[in-house]
């Protein structure tokens, strides 16, 4: 039940921040959810347990978005690949990381 209730509410948070912080302005928010990074706040949460600095969560939030919105042809890999990260928007998510982590049994 503590995994529902965490999943419910740090995921939301996550898109809240990718949200306010778009970086290059990908997305037009036509919906009024403002749902529309939910993907990548789900991927990035399943990486929690796993993210130990914040050097580590710019590299998983770096590698999620050059996934989710690049596209390179004739590219085997994102090595050297740099998203225009905030990074104000690094700080926020490191904090609800450490929020996470509190609430972890």
């Amino acid at each position: 039940m503590r995994f529902f209730i965490n999943y419910k509410y740090f995921p939301p948070m996550i898109n809240d921040v990718f949200v306010n912080f778009d970086p290059v302005s990908i997305i037009v928010a036509e919906n009024t959810q403002n749902d529309e990074y939910i993907f990548e706040a789900l991927s990035l949460y399943d990486e929690f347990p796993f993210i130990n600095s914040r050097t580590q969560m710019e590299t998983r939030v770096n590698t999620i978005m050059l996934e989710s919105f690049s596209v390179f042809p004739n590219k085997l890999s994102y090595e050297g690949e740099q998203y225009p990260l905030d990074d104000e928007m690094i700080s926020q998510l490191w904090k609800i990381k450490q929020k996470w982590m509190r609430m972890q049994p």
